[in-house]
Order: C-alpha cells, then structure tokens, then sequence
C-alpha cells in the first residue's frame, strides 16, 4: 500500500540550479513537500508543472497564480539573466 503525502506541494523557484543556504533554510522550515526548481529553464508561455503553491525571489509569470507560501523578501523579480552559466531557456 502506498500512501500518498498530505504536505502540499510547494515549487521553490531559484536563480540557478542550486539554492542558496538561506533558500534551503527557508524551505526546511516550510511545512510542505518543496521541490526546487531553476527559474532560468521555465518555458514563460506555459505553466507545465502542477502544484499547490510557489514560493522564491524568481517566479516565473505563468506560476504567480497559484499561492504563494513562506515570506516572500520582496515582490518576485523578473527571470534571470542566462550569464555564463549551462543553464539556457527552452523556446
């Protein structure tokens, strides 16, 4: 028999493929199953990925309609720049 989480699914949108020490603090102290995800690589026409609420500094446009968890710092900002990095945005 499998049981299935009651913790809501939380996306934690991040700047980059690995969160920061404070980000992964703050989704520690979340009560909710949260998956991080790297801002840089979501599609901005589609919203692929179901889950109960979003949660990072870098949401992504299609996700700002579900809720929001945890404190946010300050209003989520626009995705990231692609600098140097191996990350890049699927059109």
């Amino acid at each position: 028999m499998v049981l299935e989480s009651k913790l809501p699914k939380v996306l934690f949108f991040i700047n980059g493929s690995n969160p920061t020490e404070e980000e992964f603090k703050q989704a520690s102290e979340m009560k909710a199953k949260v998956c991080f995800r790297n801002a840089r690589v979501v599609r901005s026409d589609e919203c692929a990925e179901k889950c109960d609420g979003v949660c990072g500094d870098f949401i992504p446009e299609p996700y700002r309609k579900y809720e929001i968890f945890g404190e946010p710092k300050a209003k989520p900002k626009a995705k990231p720049k692609v600098e140097n990095d191996t990350a890049f945005e699927v059109e």
